[in-house]
Parts: C-alpha cells; structure tokens; sequence
C-alpha cells in the first residue's frame, strides 16, 4: 500500500521542478533571431540617418549593444535621454519613441537589454544586473561626450523597473520616464500566474524563480523596483495603461507612485492602453506629456550648465 506521505512529496517534488523550469525559462527565454526583418530594416535606416552603433562592457563583461541618435535639431537646452525596452523585445522596437525625442533636440542612446536583441548575457535578472548595465552605458556616453553630466532616462515594463532602480544609485539622472513598471519581482510573480500561469500556486511559482535565480547567480529579491523609488529624489513621469492586465495599474504603477515621496512624481493613466499597447501606439496626450516633463526637468537641473 502506498504512503500517502510519499505521494504527497513526490508531488511537491514535481511542483517544484516545473516551477524552477518555468522560472528558468523566463529568465533565459529562447532567443529570438537577433533582429527581424522589420527592426533590421529600422536598424539600417536608423544607421544611414547618422545613429552611431556601439558596444559596451557591463561590470561582469557581457557585451551590450547599443545606438546613439543625435538630435535632428540642434536644442542646447535639451537634456540626453537614455531609453531601453520591456521584456523580451530589443531597442529597434522603440525607435519610433527615439526619433520623435531628436526631433525635439534630444539626443538619444538606445541599448538591449542583457540576453535580448544583439545584446549577450545568459539571464535577465530583472533590474538586479541591468541596473549597472545603463550606468556602464552612460559612463561610454560621457567618454563619448554624447553625455555631460545629466541625462534623461526612459524605460518600459522590465525597462521602466531598471531604470528606477538605476535612477535610485546614480545622481546622473536627472529624471526618469517609467511607462508600466513592476514592483517587484513578487508581485510581478504574482501577475504572471493570474494571467498566464493558473495551473501553478503562486507560492511554488516564487520559489521556483528564487532557485532559478541562486542557480543563475543572484537574488530575486534584489529587484525591487518599490525600494529603490522611495530613494530617487529626481522627478518622475509615471505612465500606465488604464487596461493594462499583465502589470495591472493598481498592483505595480500606483503604488509606486505613492510611495515615491523625496522630489516631483508624475502620473498619466492612458484609457484604453493596455500593456503592449501604451507604446506601441501613439495616444493622445503622452508624447506632449512626456515633452513638458523633460523640458521642465532640464530647466529644473539648470542645464546646459554656464
């Protein structure tokens, strides 16, 4: 006769491997060719456009690739902006975004995140890593001088939460754009299963990504990006998807929000833009948006510096 006991472990044995598989799987998802057709093609216009291709060495040697687009109208008041991507996309999806930003005067650097695009790496680690990625970013612009000493910075999704991170260590940055950020990787976690992943408990799901991420050589509970903004003291733009389901407003966004008390925070909720769409599509009322807080926060930070 069977020990209930031992059943009841086998079982929590197999719940826990395919949680650790699931975890590892989005932290190493498969890699997309490095550029499809369609970026390729922006990627060779942006190039002939006069964008600068280059590469960058983070803290642990994984190679990142990246673009500077220099200002299509020369705006000496105008603050560089640093811009990266959400999960699992790369930086020529957002090019569109960038070039509207030069059209203003601005110049702007686009890089892959680790593990996507032409970028290298092995795991994406969620802001635990990537966070020194746009600080070896900006050091190259600076020895570039593409970069004085302030800048921009702009992110969506798995982007936004980086660069709030980011924006929580480097006094660089002048102020931040964040459009759907995570809270942590918890709640992240936690919006994952109810929108994609139901036939896993959420409690065996987080301790599959807390395995994954010791065997991938970090802690998952570095990626907060709720501690790091109750520390940014520059101002932020929060942008959010009133239908955003896959990081909802109520459980990522807003409290972020609240809890960004040092400076000025911003907040525009976009009916009707769910979480690909808030920047995939132009929606009124979000570039002009983003325009005025970049241009109030030159103006604030005093540049260009006399």
């Amino acid at each position: 006769m069977t020990d209930p006991r031992q059943t009841h472990t086998s079982d929590n044995e197999k719940a826990h491997r395919a949680a650790v598989k699931i975890a590892q799987r989005a932290m190493s998802p498969p890699r997309l060719l490095p550029l499809p057709l369609l970026q390729w093609f922006r990627r060779k216009r942006a190039l002939r456009l006069g964008a600068v291709g280059f590469k960058v060495r983070a803290d642990d040697g994984v190679k990142l690739d990246a673009l500077y687009l220099p200002p299509l109208a020369e705006d000496l008041t105008k603050l560089p902006v640093v811009h990266n991507h959400g999960y699992f996309e790369h930086k020529e999806a957002h090019l569109w975004s960038a070039w509207a930003l030069c059209a203003r005067g601005h110049g702007v650097i686009l890089y892959d995140h680790r593990h996507h695009g032409r970028s290298k790496g092995r795991y994406i680690t969620f802001g635990v890593k990537e966070r020194h990625d746009v600080r070896a970013v900006i050091d190259h612009a600076v020895q570039q001088k593409w970069v004085k000493d302030k800048v921009i910075t702009m992110g969506f999704s798995l982007g936004a939460g980086t660069m709030l991170q980011h924006a929580a260590m480097d006094d660089r940055v002048a102020g931040v754009v964040a459009k759907a950020p995570f809270l942590d990787m918890a709640s992240a976690v936690r919006s994952f299963r109810r929108r994609y992943g139901r036939f896993v408990r959420h409690p065996w799901l987080m301790r599959g990504f807390e395995e994954a991420s010791r065997r991938a050589g970090f802690n998952l509970h570095e990626a907060s990006t709720l501690k790091a903004v109750k520390h940014i003291t520059a101002p932020v733009l929060f942008i959010v998807g009133q239908d955003d389901k896959d990081l909802p407003a109520k459980d990522h966004t807003l409290p972020l929000y609240e809890a960004k008390t040092q400076g000025q925070r911003e907040l525009f909720e976009v009916p009707g833009a769910n979480h690909l769409t808030l920047v995939f599509r132009r929606w009124p009322g979000v570039e002009e948006a983003i325009v005025r807080f970049c241009d109030r926060v030159a103006q604030d930070s005093g540049y260009p510096a006399t």
